[in-house]
């Protein structure tokens, strides 16, 4: 059978299979390129209005749940007084600092709005004399990444602390358990506000990780995804509440003292005033509890991309500093020679080697303060974290280091004459 022919007055007969497509499918395909081209253009159009306006900027209190580190920008945020000095670092300087002043003040702290170093401004002022108000950014597992990001968000937020302490350990650098900076419940918060252009690549392990940063800081629309969701999720958790079709709590949850709570807090968890508290201690019941099991997990298949990564992260922080006009001072935290055993010598060896290179690349003071003929098993909650008379060890020895440091002397001397500048 002749293929049907298609005849026109000024033409000659044209065979249809020469088009290789029905007219009714080229139809769809053209309705489908019409479609696809007004769907970029006005994709294109929104991210550009998106970068020209500030109704879809990010708003950092907007979050599904209150985290460590939302607390600490919401601290920042409401201090009534500025800062001279600020402390990095992780639950090894909360729990030191933190029960140090619950036995100071005699009473208990509640670690979601306490961001203060009551006994440290003290001595400090004994020694220095001067006026000091010490800052406590510091939070349980925090890493260098994360202290970062922590660092930057408060600059961002008007804090310019003449000195940084930052106490580390080799968990910080070491910890197997973590498979990316990203996991962390500060970089999951602070890097939607924080500008992390500059080091993006590093917090993701993954391609997919990257992809994600890529797509991030490519597309506004994405990047504003969340707090999308988050306003839809309050404005229905509101209008629900409001016309009592369905009452939805905003927290669940028990207080409980900070010590016995320190693995919830690795991973998001939403905390309200009243979460987590530092008591004070009490000799008789102050005995150390064995965490050694933990730390074996921890210390038992190192990362060393992970611990490289790190390193970079602390050698941005010593950039940081050096940019804003911060002294820094890195602290070799306490522990235990019970959970330093732990490690294999060699990379505790090098983990120590490691730190003094950079730190003497940067010209940055370190205070090894991790001597364990200082403290007893009675200064101790666990093989890590200190508790109020550790604590209270830990400051003394750390102020008498300071002064004995005639260039820290000199620069904290200056401090404590200057009005201290920073907090909103």
């Amino acid at each position: 059978m002749e293929p049907s022919l298609i005849r026109d007055e000024d033409s000659a007969p044209v065979n249809q299979e020469q088009f290789g497509r029905p007219p009714h499918k080229q139809l769809r395909k053209n309705k489908f390129r019409s479609a696809f081209t007004y769907s970029l253009v006005a994709f294109t159009a929104i991210n550009v209005a998106l970068a020209c306006t500030q109704f879809f900027k990010v708003n950092p209190d907007n979050s599904s749940y209150h985290g460590w580190s939302w607390w600490t920008v919401h601290d920042i945020r409401h201090a009534t007084a500025p800062s001279n000095v600020v402390l990095l670092g992780s639950s090894l300087m909360v729990a030191a600092i933190a029960e140090c002043d619950a036995n100071f003040l005699k009473h208990t702290l509640d670690l979601a709005t306490y961001r203060g170093a009551s006994y440290l401004d003290k001595v400090l002022q004994d020694r220095f004399r001067g006026s000091f108000n010490t800052l406590n950014l510091s939070a349980p597992g925090q890493m260098p990444s994360d202290a970062y990001l922590t660092l930057k968000a408060a600059v961002n937020e008007g804090v310019k602390p003449d000195i940084l302490v930052y106490g580390v350990a080799p968990r910080d650098f070491l910890d197997g358990t973590m498979q990316s900076p990203s996991d962390t419940e500060a970089f999951k918060f602070l890097q939607r506000s924080v500008d992390i252009s500059d080091c993006g690549l590093d917090y993701y392990a993954s391609p997919f990780g990257k992809l994600d940063w890529l797509l991030r800081s490519s597309f506004n629309l994405y990047r504003v995804s969340s707090d999308c969701r988050l306003s839809t999720e309050r404005w229905c958790r509101l209008y629900l509440s409001h016309n009592g079709l369905f009452n939805l709590p905003e927290y669940e949850g028990e207080a409980g003292p900070f010590a016995s709570r320190l693995r919830a807090i690795n991973r998001p968890f939403n905390i309200e005033p009243g979460t987590f508290l530092a008591l004070q201690t009490i000799k008789d019941k102050s005995a150390m509890i064995d965490n050694r099991r933990d730390y074996m997990d921890r210390y038992r298949n190192p990362d060393q991309r992970l611990y490289e990564t790190q390193f970079r992260f602390l050698e941005r922080i010593t950039r940081l500093c050096a940019q804003k006009g911060i002294t820094l001072i890195i602290v070799q935290m306490p522990i235990t020679l019970e959970n330093v055993q732990l490690l294999k010598p060699a990379l505790y060896s090098k983990y120590k080697a490691d730190l003094a290179h950079l730190c003497a690349k940067g010209k940055i003071r370190v205070l090894d303060l991790c001597q364990f003929n200082q403290y007893t098993r009675d200064d101790y909650r666990d093989t890590v974290h200190l508790n109020g008379y550790g604590g209270k060890k830990f400051v003394d020895s750390l102020v008498l280091a300071l002064s004995n440091d005639d260039q820290l002397k000199e620069t904290f001397v200056e401090a404590s004459q200057q009005s201290p500048v920073g907090a909103k």
